[in-house]
């Protein structure tokens, strides 16, 4: 769906007691991955980068199968990430409802932006656009794609925030 979830989504909480690492739940339109959080504080949201495309595998090395291609530009959610048997770093990721592995060389995390000011997050760049969401002052999981646009002399720049991707003012949202 493109959506990410933190962490403390209300359905691990709800369900948590009989949960294992790896388990991955729906329900009402939400996707919840389990974890155990000590082994895997890094979950982050990825950008594929420096390539036409590139692959999620089964496992952390070119020695497994491809699950799927990815294109470049797409976003993933990374749930911690491995080391291949010649220490190369590979991000553990969940693509169309699969766990798999992606490779740095390809991959970045995104940057996480400072925002000092209550702004809407909005569907399209530019003030007149419907809101999604409002992302507060200071939070700390308010992540930028790097995509810009400039309307009415004011930059607007792509976010992900609370399971929402969208536009904010960068009156408000920065580097």
């Amino acid at each position: 769906t493109g959506e990410f979830v933190k962490l403390t989504d209300p359905l691990l909480l709800e369900l948590g007691s009989g949960l294992k690492r790896g388990d991955i739940l729906l329900k009402d339109g939400h996707t919840a991955i389990a974890i155990d959080t000590d082994d895997h504080a890094d979950t982050f949201p990825i950008k594929i980068v420096n390539c036409s495309y590139s692959r999620v595998r089964s496992g952390p090395g070119v020695e497994y199968g491809t699950i799927s291609a990815i294109s470049c530009g797409e976003i993933l959610h990374a749930i911690g990430s491995a080391l291949d048997e010649d220490g190369d770093k590979w991000y553990r990721v969940i693509y169309n409802g699969q766990t798999g592995y992606t490779s740095a060389v390809y991959a970045k995390p995104l940057s996480t932006a400072t925002v000092t000011w209550d702004v809407w997050l909005r569907k399209r760049a530019g003030a007149n656009n419907d809101p999604i969401i409002v992302i507060p002052e200071g939070t700390p999981d308010c992540y930028l794609t790097g995509a810009t646009q400039k309307v009415s002399l004011t930059v607007w720049r792509e976010c992900i925030y609370g399971g929402h991707r969208g536009w904010a003012s960068g009156k408000y949202v920065k580097l």
